[in-house]
């Protein structure tokens, strides 16, 4: 799916298509977050659309084509002119020059096969789980006084007022995380275990966090440390890395065997070790690998440095030298981590004057990707540190 927005936050321009793994790059402030928050926006409205008229989208083998660009040409008006400004708790005024288009290289009964639900993990993510239970608290008073009182309207116009104080992308993972209890309830209920696959893919996780992630019956949660399982620490005695993979641990727990998903994360590499932001970036290859679609916007060049890594030894590993490697002990990489650049669409934002606009990076011919403000803040560092070198010794620290 490839989108063309216009007048979007601080982006003057973007063209972007939606890879099996799509990762947007760029300075502060260039509109990378508003990007994905556009994008989730538009395919949640999207597919409440289409579930909600499914019993009429009959696809017709004689004008399929048209049929898709007429479902979405149709969407991308209402979203731009009614739904934008309130996901983004906005005035209409503020998106009047907006603009979007959707195209799909879907006919259009492919297109309804695989349109899902996506999910994604705000920044915001860490001060959510810190403070779920105060808001739990507050709810359920704002729930007692209004039942006493018998002002229900009161209760359900409080109910809508809270969930409308975030924008929408932060307000539907607050509340995913806020029914978490409920959905292992449902879980526990309907005999649901967790698939051997989600079971994999949340390992990865707790080597990252070094430690399991448990839920308790009164919706608590806990982090049990590798090191001592008996303790149990609640999120506000953890570290701000592990509050930060909370929602992506439960999403992968209950979600992450499934085909057709779409994953969004801004920032993976939030609060983590370079270390960690490596592992986070094998993870999410594994994922795409397994089905999942996975957007980000990062400002981690070790995650993106990585994942050249990975799109490297997927171009050569037909190449003898690098089975070899493959086979050795002394690398972090496996089959189920690497991806082909084919698979992968990087972009990054870029000011020019006062216009930012999204490019494309280029692909290397060792199947690599290329983004300059990252490369070029490492060469500026290197060569500081060069200078300061040759100001403490009087030389260059390359002569030594």
């Amino acid at each position: 799916m490839k989108f063309t927005f216009r007048k979007l936050g601080k982006l003057d321009e973007a063209e972007i298509e939606v890879k099996d793994l799509t990762i947007v790059c760029g300075e502060n402030n260039t509109g990378k977050t508003y990007l994905l928050y556009a994008i989730y926006g538009f395919l949640s409205y999207l597919n409440t659309a289409i579930e909600n008229s499914r019993d009429v989208l009959i696809p017709k083998p004689d004008r399929e084509d048209q049929q898709l660009r007429d479902v979405l040409d149709e969407c991308s008006k209402d979203y731009k002119k009614n739904v934008i400004h309130r996901d983004f708790l906005a005035s209409p005024a503020n998106f009047k020059d907006f603009d979007l288009n959707v195209e799909a290289e879907l006919d259009f009964a492919q297109f309804l096969e695989k349109i899902s639900l996506p999910f994604i993990s705000t920044s915001e993510r860490t001060g959510m789980v810190v403070f779920k239970e105060e808001v739990d608290f507050t709810r359920r008073r704002y729930f007692f006084e209004a039942r006493e009182s018998k002002r229900i309207n009161q209760f359900d116009r409080f109910l809508v007022e809270y969930k409308d104080t975030y924008l929408k992308p932060i307000g539907d993972e607050f509340e995913f995380i806020h029914n978490l209890q409920a959905y292992e309830k449902i879980k526990k209920k309907n005999g649901v275990k967790e698939s051997e696959q989600s079971l994999l893919n949340m390992k990865q996780l707790e080597a990252i966090i070094g430690g399991v992630l448990v839920l308790s019956s009164d919706g608590t949660i806990y982090f049990k440390p590798y090191e001592n399982k008996s303790l149990n620490l609640s999120m506000d005695r953890v570290s701000s890395s592990i509050r930060s993979i909370v929602s992506l641990y439960f999403y992968i727990r209950d979600q992450g065997h499934k085909k057709n998903k779409f994953l969004m994360i801004d920032e993976p590499e939030m609060n983590l070790h370079p270390k960690n932001q490596r592992a986070m970036a094998r993870f999410l290859a594994s994922l795409v690998n397994q089905g999942i679609k996975v957007m980000v916007s990062t400002h981690s060049d070790y995650l993106v440095r990585e994942l050249n890594h990975l799109t490297a030894l997927h171009k050569f590993k037909d190449q003898d030298s690098v089975k070899t490697y493959l086979a050795s002990d002394d690398n972090p990489y496996s089959e189920e981590v690497l991806i082909s650049n084919e698979q992968v669409g990087l972009y990054f934002t870029k000011a020019t004057g006062k216009k930012v606009k999204l490019h494309k990076a280029p692909i290397s011919e060792y199947g690599t990707f290329t983004v300059a403000s990252f490369d070029n803040e490492i060469e500026s560092q290197q060569q500081a540190e060069n200078n300061i070198l040759r100001a403490i010794h009087g030389r260059n620290r390359d002569e030594d």
